[in-house]
């Protein structure tokens, strides 16, 4: 609930639904590939994945956060498995993961500068700089944020308004994951599972795409975080008792007067 709440009131969110273009789908089709991973689907997660990336080349960013996703009841599966099972099982993984790597470095070399993929050069450059880490970041905050996509569609944004959002959409995430920790990172460890799946992808992300992506004008090739973060900042927020809090408040007036109702 807390999820649909606030992908429904998302700036980037609301902005590509009305633009209508192939990445104003992403949201959607990520939600059921993470949602499907969560519920011990795989089949269905892998269906959902194929679809995102259907819909764009750049939802392939969102296989690191469905595989984190599902990994806590692969682990359980891995635990029960037996020693020729987990065998074949470790070999498929790295498979899964080497395998793309070393196929986008042999089209960056058959196919030249005409490809988008980085050279090994770029990909140096980004991995060791600060300021590309640190604007990737804030490249991150602003597109939740909606600073981005406002000054795409609506234009300039001083900074003053825009340090603010900044600020509060930092907050956001930080305080209740601060204050709920315990209970995020309990649970067979979901919540850590899934906060590391979006660090692998947001470190694809940069090698791949570099800051550069997330700036306005370009920020429809970050669409496949939006759902991700909506369902982490969800989760911290359960994590800190909010949904029982706003229930307490909203309670109807039966319970209220009635302490048997």
């Amino acid at each position: 609930m807390l999820a649909a709440l606030l992908l429904s009131i998302l700036p980037a969110a609301v902005a590509y639904s009305r633009l209508g273009w192939d990445p104003s789908d992403t949201p959607a089709v990520a939600l059921l590939a993470i949602g499907c991973a969560m519920g011990n689907r795989p089949l269905l997660a892998a269906g959902a994945l194929i679809v995102a990336l259907a819909v764009h080349p750049t939802n392939i960013f969102l296989a690191p956060i469905v595989a984190a996703a599902w990994a806590p009841f692969a682990l359980a599966h891995y635990q029960r498995a037996s020693r020729r099972q987990r065998q074949i099982a470790l070999v498929t993984t790295i498979g899964l993961v080497v395998l793309p790597i070393a196929i986008g470095f042999m089209l960056r070399e058959s196919v030249g500068p005409d490809t988008s993929l980085p050279s090994l050069a770029t990909v140096i450059a980004r991995v060791t700089s600060p300021g590309a880490w640190r604007d990737l970041m804030l490249g991150v905050i602003r597109l939740f944020s909606g600073v981005t996509i406002a000054r795409y569609i609506a234009g300039p944004i001083g900074q003053t308004p825009a340090a603010i959002a900044d600020a509060i959409t930092l907050l956001a995430f930080a305080v209740p994951l601060v204050v709920g920790w315990r209970a995020f990172a309990g649970n067979a460890g979901k919540g850590l599972w899934f906060l590391a799946g979006i660090a692998a992808s947001l470190v694809a992300f940069h090698v791949v795409a570099g800051p550069e992506a997330l700036r306005p004008g370009h920020e429809r090739y970050g669409m496949f975080l939006l759902s991700p973060l909506v369902i982490l900042l969800a989760s911290a927020l359960a994590a800190c008792s909010i949904p029982s809090a706003i229930g307490r408040v909203i309670g109807s007036p039966t319970n209220a007067t009635n302490p048997h109702g």
